[in-house]
């Protein structure tokens, strides 16, 4: 991972803030619903609570990390060709992905976090020149450039997260009483399989050893939501332990805009070459709900959030 995201919310009490879960794009495929795309993207920018999301990989059409291998091995002595695509990855950028994910940038409260996923290419970038790079060209990951593209049209920062997983601690500064934290571990996923299960499964073994209140996972294009609990014992002020605490934890599993089977004369996309199942269409979202916490749960009566997911 790249970086530990860090977000503020600031509320004034009770109240709904959304996070929007986006994932799997796949922008310039012929299986991209772009009419859906414009469709979902406009749901997150009406959102009243501030339209607030995050990416969790995938945005173009790219290569993933074995034909990155292939191609760097078979254009080894030939860099102009390695250039010349770089050049092109960044036209296509400029032209298509951005206009389209620029909204989101621009809501109140921005997207929070971007991951690379396994599609992504190189993107040449010119700029000043340094010792790393004399001739002031560099190449950098497409989704960074997006990244860096939407912070500079937006004049605020669109936080480039990493590559197949992070952390984002939300901040909730209230106006009135003691602020809060809510912890969110987001996984663009690896692996497949068939059913809804299989996916859900994977988040599970996630929370494990993630430590958070929300798992969010994409790469498999399932459309699954769903908590799980941890038990503990509750201590008092006086640190004896009379009763147990229970705490949710949220899971939530994306969709993608990639249709699985397509009316096409041409070869069949790779999910019904594989007789796989139809993707789901569709992402999801995740629902901060604040409230006062119950004097069973804190007798000081502090600030919190229940999280509920859905699809």
């Amino acid at each position: 991972m790249a970086d530990i995201g860090k977000v503020i919310v600031q509320i004034n009490g009770t109240g709904r803030v959304t996070l929007h879960a986006l994932a799997d794009l796949q922008f310039g495929s012929k299986s991209c619903d772009t009419f859906l795309m414009r469709h979902e993207i406009q749901k997150v920018t009406d959102d009243p609570s501030g339209g607030m999301s995050v990416i969790l990989g995938d945005i173009t059409d790219d290569d993933r990390p074995s034909t990155r291998d292939m191609r760097k091995a078979a254009f080894h002595a030939r860099p102009e060709v390695r250039d010349s695509d770089a050049r092109d990855k960044k036209f296509f950028i400029d032209e298509k992905v951005i206009p389209m994910l620029l909204p989101l940038a621009q809501t109140k409260r921005g997207i929070i976090g971007v991951l690379a996923g396994h599609h992504w290419s190189y993107v040449r970038v010119k700029g000043p020149k340094t010792e790393a790079h004399p001739g002031g060209v560099h190449y950098v990951n497409s989704a960074r450039y997006i990244c860096d593209e939407l912070g500079r049209l937006t004049k605020r920062k669109v936080p480039y997260l990493g590559i197949m997983s992070a952390w984002i601690q939300l901040y909730f500064h209230m106006t009135v009483g003691r602020s809060f934290i809510k912890t969110i571990h987001i996984q663009h996923g690896v692996g497949g399989g068939q059913t809804l299960a299989s996916a859900l499964n994977k988040l599970e073994m996630t929370a494990r050893w993630a430590e958070a209140d929300l798992l969010i996972r994409a790469h498999d294009c399932k459309l699954v939501a769903a908590k799980t609990v941890r038990l503990g014992p509750r201590e008092d002020h006086g640190g004896k332990a009379k009763s147990l605490r229970a705490k949710d934890i949220a899971l939530l599993n994306v969709g993608a805009m990639t249709r699985a089977y397509v009316l096409d004369a041409d070869e069949p996309d790779y999910a019904e070459m594989g007789m796989m199942r139809p993707t789901a269409m569709g992402w999801g979202e995740a629902h901060f709900d604040v409230r006062r916490c119950y004097t069973a749960e804190d007798p000081g009566r502090n600030w919190t959030a229940d999280i509920r997911v859905t699809i």
